[in-house]
């Protein structure tokens, strides 16, 4: 297929218009008609985001004016998050029986996508209060504010590459950036992170 660049701008926007008018509605039947698997054990709730390229974002504007105000352009210029919400079951051996996934265009703190999220999760929680509940995100701070004050209790996970990432710039403040020993002490330690039961400890 190959649509043309008007298709592209023009069918989301009227998709959107369709369903911002019926939010409501449409995130409440989804939530009725959710359906925690019998041999569920675990519900894992997850909040990402991306940058993505905003047409209007006006990114050559920005990055002109930062470098006349003699500003260091920070993040992508002209550029806003758009974000996702998981609702993942798994069973008594680890394996994912289903997802629930919902995307939204940016907005700010995630707000629609977070009630989702927690509409969904009491849903599940109503129909199996015995699941145990794990939190998974990278580090951002938004996003573990709203897990800690507004979802039950639960586990707390950083998912694997975002850990590492920080592992990575913790040895290179130790011992210099791209260091020999910072690239030693990284590789050596990531695997203990992944792969050890207590390798975070």
């Amino acid at each position: 297929m190959m649509p043309s660049t008007s298709s592209l701008a023009r069918l989301p926007k009227k998709l959107s218009e369709q369903w911002e008018q019926h939010l409501e509605p449409f995130e409440t039947l989804l939530a009725e008609n959710l359906t925690v698997p019998p041999n569920a054990v675990t519900v894992a709730a997850s909040l990402d985001g991306v940058m993505l390229p905003m047409k209007d974002g006006k990114r050559q504007e920005k990055r002109e004016k930062s470098v006349a105000d003699g500003k260091r352009t920070r993040g992508p210029a002209g550029c806003q998050e758009a974000s996702c919400e998981i609702l993942s079951f798994y069973d008594d051996q680890g394996d994912r029986l289903s997802t629930i996934r919902v995307g939204r265009m940016p907005q700010s703190k995630k707000a629609t996508l977070k009630k989702s999220l927690s509409n969904l999760l009491d849903k599940a929680l109503q129909q199996k209060p015995d699941l145990t509940l794990v939190k998974v995100a990278d580090g951002a701070r938004d996003d573990w504010t709203y897990f800690t004050k507004d979802l039950p209790e639960g586990e707390e996970i950083v998912d694997y590459y975002h850990a590492a990432e920080h592992l990575k710039k913790a040895f290179d403040l130790a011992y210099g950036e791209n260091s020999v020993k910072s690239k030693e002490k990284f590789s050596t330690y990531r695997h203990i992170l992944k792969e050890e039961p207590d390798g975070v400890e």
